[in-house]
């Protein structure tokens, strides 16, 4: 099922945002995220600061895809910050259209509110 699949560097994962388990995974790994970006030093050399971006950007993997997806993801490519963002960039995507996909479904099943609205007259 290719819209569980996430392809990134030659890797696949799968992760399925409509899945509980995997749904909180995720949502612990974005907060943890948040925290940590807070926590990181914007000041001081350059070369620290894009390195603990990075190791915040691995550990979010890590912890929504398993441990070691970090490495599989990012083996051979440069500590990059770019890399790292477009990578993560790309994964909110694959999650963001998983979640279109599951409202568009839900949508079929809830009339629009004119709907509503209009059979809810008739009624009366």
């Amino acid at each position: 099922m290719s819209h569980i699949t996430w392809e990134t560097n030659g890797t696949s994962f799968e992760f399925d945002v409509t899945d509980a388990d995997d749904c909180e995974r995720y949502e612990n790994a974005l907060e943890k995220l948040r925290k940590n970006e807070m926590n990181i030093k914007k000041d001081g050399k350059e070369s620290e600061i894009i390195r603990a971006f990075c190791k915040m950007f691995g550990e979010f993997f890590d912890e929504v895809l398993g441990e070691g997806a970090s490495e599989k993801i990012f083996a051979g490519k440069k500590t990059s910050f770019t890399v790292y963002l477009e990578v993560y960039d790309d994964f909110l995507a694959f999650v963001r259209g998983q979640k279109d996909g599951m409202q568009e479904r839900f949508a079929k099943y809830q009339p629009n509110r004119q709907q509503r609205r209009a059979t809810a007259k008739k009624k009366k």
